[in-house]
């Protein structure tokens, strides 16, 4: 009996997980834009194009940031997700902390970022 109840149990909220997920009432409504970084406004129509009615938790992330086309070298995307309908774009600028030797700048990651090198941070140095 124990394994019929987990059984129906489990079946039950995976019904209901997926008609959360497809449910008209999680669909993106509104797309709020925060961060440091502006975009063209053609950028901004072309994402919300491709997320307004869709799902909020079945977005392509990968593909819209593409289509947003700010370099990940130099900008930091993030998507937040408020239910019922909002989706939050936060695009920020990847600091610069320090510069290796060959004048690249690096991020307190450690990721190299493009741009150009900007001379008063502080010069990394070590052994290879």
């Amino acid at each position: 009996m124990g394994i019929v109840r987990a059984t129906v149990l489990t079946s039950a909220l995976l019904v209901g997980l997926t008609a959360f997920v497809f449910s008209p009432l999680v669909r993106v409504q509104t797309v709020v834009w925060t961060g440091r970084v502006t975009l063209p406004e053609a950028r901004y129509l072309a994402f919300e194009a491709a997320t307004l009615g869709h799902s909020l938790w079945l977005l392509p992330e990968k593909s819209l940031e593409g289509l947003l086309a700010a370099d990940p070298s130099v900008f930091e995307l993030e998507f937040r997700r408020h239910p019922p309908h909002t989706l939050e774009v936060c695009i920020q600028p990847r600091d610069a902390v320090a510069r290796l030797a060959n004048g690249a700048v690096v991020d307190p990651q450690g990721r190299i970022l493009g741009g150009h090198p900007v001379e008063d941070l502080p010069l990394l140095l070590g052994d290879p």
